[in-house]
């Protein structure tokens, strides 16, 4: 029987799997040969010791944005390369996927043919963005032994089958969707059950299975369908009386003429774009605790200066916001370990001396209480839904409680030791104040109820290049979560960062730079001299916060064009006070979508 050097197929797009040694592998890699058996009008490739990928694009990419992975049957000895890889990657193309046909190894090496799949599908997700695909929608489709290796990596992609090689091997390996043609070897277990090696459990995707009852392999199709129906996968089993095995997709064989049908409808329904954190634009609040300076200290402060004019706003509670539709907020906090720093704010006592009786506050005595404060100025602007900071918290996790799913709320966190002229002297933000937002944070929240940096990070080197690589998020996955950022300059960043380099276990993402390690979530406030530079941003992976209105400015001129620039810019997050109108003067400005919402996808 002769073999000669592989050269097939419409496509000479190929990426190798491993560019250095491959593992477990004594002997130098070789290219690939395809046997002089041609039996059945089958090209069979043989002696895979350099596994590669052959990369198919469509002419006319579909909204899916996803990646299928072929993986072709032969026993384990043999790969059937045409009719179960390129034929199979050219019909996906004409569906308007992006698929890539794997070389895996052959022949009898089922433990290098496992880590194959791993690393391909690493591959492909980490080149996402070169083929134009959603990260988190990398799909298998497998027939006969690709059957069998397609099951086994998405069931087992928790368990890496190689050491980590480079930076590839920090993406993950499992498959967001499986389809098994006629697949063979899956009844391994005891009385012909599922194969023993398999994994099932919550993450196990989705599947579509297609056999005939008259495959000698056919029981496959069974005890796999039976183990995800019994694991509460999702799957799509069809078994028609007569086909047999191998048939692949050709004329001829009514099975192999059925099931691309239903595998099209099937993907259809699964393989869709989901939307990822970074997808999402949402309208929350500006200094979102805040209750309005009562009258007689604004006129009284106005007299002194009509700067003071910036402060003339106030917000329903935090509770109300996010009933309202809001997914963001800002609180700011000041420093005060053993409480009372801040009790008695000179503002009262003015009130007084305009012998005027003020509204009443701190009935509780909450600021006697240590812990961290929340208010907006001391002394002047310091009525607040909650003075202390973990009271905020609680309700916010209480509000949290009662609407498990709702979209992730991004709070944004400003740590106040500013000093005013005639008021108090605030205690400094230092490292170990910084420490007490996470502590008090945690203290509310536990770690499945926020998105911290390290969740976000997985298992690449930085949060940097996690989300610019790998992505945030899928929004569904992160239903009833939290994510706080420290708003504040490079020097408040570094102390935060202090002993956790990248910000390794820390609960907030930070205002950092691209470029940074730490970098992923930006505050540019200012959506009309920035523009450009947002886009650039969100375009790249990064989220960003930024301001419908200043200051009161915008309400008070009822101008929308700095709101206009914040939503054509692209950033995720979109700060107002007015996300209902002022009642503390004459203006209807209203920050809100266009259809009367404060949350979208962007398109």
């Amino acid at each position: 029987m002769l073999s000669t050097v592989v050269s097939w197929g419409q496509s000479s797009e190929t990426i190798e799997l491993w560019t250095n040694k491959v593992p477990g592998e004594s002997s130098e890699k070789q290219p690939a040969k395809i046997s002089g058996n041609t039996s059945g009008n089958v090209k069979r490739l043989s002696e895979v010791t350099n596994p590669l990928l052959t990369v198919y694009r469509p002419e006319q990419p579909n909204a899916s944005k996803a990646g299928i992975i072929v993986c072709p049957g032969g026993g384990y000895n043999i790969l059937a390369i045409d009719k179960e890889g390129d034929e199979i990657a050219e019909w996906l193309n004409t569906l308007g996927y992006t698929a890539f046909v794997l070389q895996y190894r052959v022949p009898k090496n089922d433990k290098g043919a496992a880590q194959d799949i791993q690393r391909a599908i690493k591959i492909v997700r980490s080149k996402a963005s070169e083929f134009q695909l959603d990260t988190n929608n990398i799909g298998l489709i497998g027939f006969s032994a690709g059957g069998h290796l397609s099951a086994l990596a998405s069931t087992t992609f928790k368990t890496p089958f190689y050491e980590s090689q480079d930076e590839i091997d920090a993406f993950s390996s499992q498959s967001n969707f499986t389809m098994l043609i006629y697949p063979a070897y899956l009844d391994k277990g005891e009385n012909k059950t599922i194969h023993p090696d398999f994994t099932l459990d919550k993450d196990t995707p989705p599947f579509f299975i297609f056999g005939t009852a008259d495959d000698p392999y056919g029981n496959s199709s069974f005890v796999m369908g039976q183990a995800l129906r019994d694991n509460k996968t999702p799957v799509e089993l069809h078994v028609y009386p007569k086909g047999g095995h191998g048939y692949g997709l050709r004329d001829g064989n009514a099975a192999g003429e059925q099931w691309p049908k239903l595998a099209k409808e099937w993907l259809e329904k699964v393989a869709v774009s989901k939307p990822k954190l970074n997808d999402m634009q949402v309208i929350g609040s500006h200094n979102s605790y805040k209750i309005e300076i009562e009258k007689p200290l604004y006129d009284y402060l106005h007299g002194v200066s009509p700067k003071i004019e910036s402060l003339q706003y106030g917000h329903v509670s935090l509770e109300k916001q996010l009933d309202l539709g809001l997914r963001n907020l800002e609180l700011d906090v000041f420093y005060d370990p053993l409480g009372g720093h801040f009790s008695n704010p000179k503002g009262l006592d003015i009130v007084k001396t305009l012998g005027k009786t003020p509204l009443d506050f701190d009935i509780e005595e909450k600021l006697k209480k240590p812990g961290l404060k929340m208010f907006h100025v001391q002394d002047i602007d310091f009525r607040s839904h909650h003075l202390l900071f973990r009271d905020g918290l609680k309700n916010l996790k209480k509000w949290s409680d009662k609407h498990p799913n709702h979209t992730p709320v991004v709070i944004l966190i400003n740590t106040k030791d500013q000093e005013v002229p005639q008021t108090r002297t605030p205690l400094t933000f230092d490292k170990t104040a910084l420490d007490s937002l996470d502590v008090e944070i945690r203290s509310v929240f536990s770690d499945s109820e926020l998105i911290t940096p390290d969740a976000v990070r997985g298992n690449f080197k930085t949060l940097e290049e996690a989300v610019l690589k790998a992505g945030w998020p899928e929004l569904s996955e992160l239903k009833g979560k939290f994510l706080f950022v420290l708003d504040e300059k490079e020097a408040r960043i570094n102390d935060y960062l202090g002993g956790h380099d990248g910000l390794k276990g820390r609960v907030l993402f930070v205002n950092s730079k691209e470029g940074n390690p730490e970098a992923a979530f930006r505050i540019i406030n200012n959506p009309i001299t920035d523009f450009e530079y947002i886009k650039t941003l969100v375009d790249k992976g990064y989220m960003v916060r930024t301001r419908a209105d200043a200051g009161t400015k915008e309400a008070r001129t009822k101008s929308y064009a700095r709101f206009e620039k914040a939503k054509a810019s692209g950033a995720q997050v979109i700060s107002t006070d007015y996300y209902v109108p002022s009642t503390l003067f004459d203006s209807d400005f209203k920050i809100i979508f266009d259809d009367n919402t404060y949350e979208k996808i962007k398109n």
